[in-house]
C-alpha cells in the first residue's frame, strides 16, 4: 500500500505508519514547505522521500503518477483572513481524489472555520468523514495531550 504525506513536518505520520503494522504500507513521498522540517525528515529517512514543495502547485497528474492508496496529512490551521473563504488545505488538495485519507489536527481545529471548509469540501468530493478526540495515553503512550 503506497502512501504520501502532506505537511509532513518532522515525519510524525511516517513513524506512525511504520508503527501501525499495516501490511506492505510504504511511504513513498513527503511534502513540506519548511526547510528545517525537511532537513530533519531527510536525516531520519534519507533524501529521496521528502520534497520542499508548496503542495498547492502539485498537479493532479503529478499526484496520480505516484499511484498512492493513502494520503496522510498533519493539517495546519490557518487563522488569517483566508480561513474565512477557502483554506489553504482545501486549495492545495482541490481536484485530487484517492480512496482513503487520514489527518490529525491540533485540538482547537474542531471549531475552526478551516475545519468546516475542509469537511464540506470532502463531502462534496464524496468522502465520508469520521472525527475523533484521542490522546496517546489511550494507546499506552504516557502522554495525555488530547488530539483531534
Amino acid at each position: 500500500m503506497k502512501c504520501i504525506e502532506f505537511y509532513s513536518g518532522i515525519c510524525g505520520l511516517h513513524i506512525a505508519l511504520k508503527g501501525s503494522r499495516i501490511p506492505n504500507a510504504q511511504l513513498i513521498k513527503a511534502y513540506d514547505w519548511d526547510q528545517s522540517a525537511c532537513q530533519v525528515y531527510t536525516t531520519n529517512h534519507g533524501p529521496s522521500i521528502v520534497s520542499r514543495t508548496d503542495i498547492s502547485r502539485l498537479t493532479a497528474g503529478e499526484l496520480a503518477a505516484l499511484g498512492v492508496d493513502i494520503w496522510l496529512a498533519l493539517l495546519p490551521v490557518d487563522h488569517g483572513p483566508e480561513s474565512e473563504s477557502e483554506p489553504r488545505e482545501a486549495r492545495s488538495t482541490r481536484g485530487h481524489k484517492v480512496p482513503f485519507t487520514t489527518s490529525m489536527m491540533c485540538f482547537r481545529f474542531h471549531d475552526s472555520a478551516t475545519r468546516t471548509h475542509l469537511v464540506d469540501a470532502l463531502a462534496r468530493l464524496g468522502y465520508t468523514t469520521a472525527e475523533f478526540f484521542l490522546a496517546p495515553v489511550q494507546f499506552g503512550i504516557l502522554n495525555s495531550l488530547l488530539r483531534y
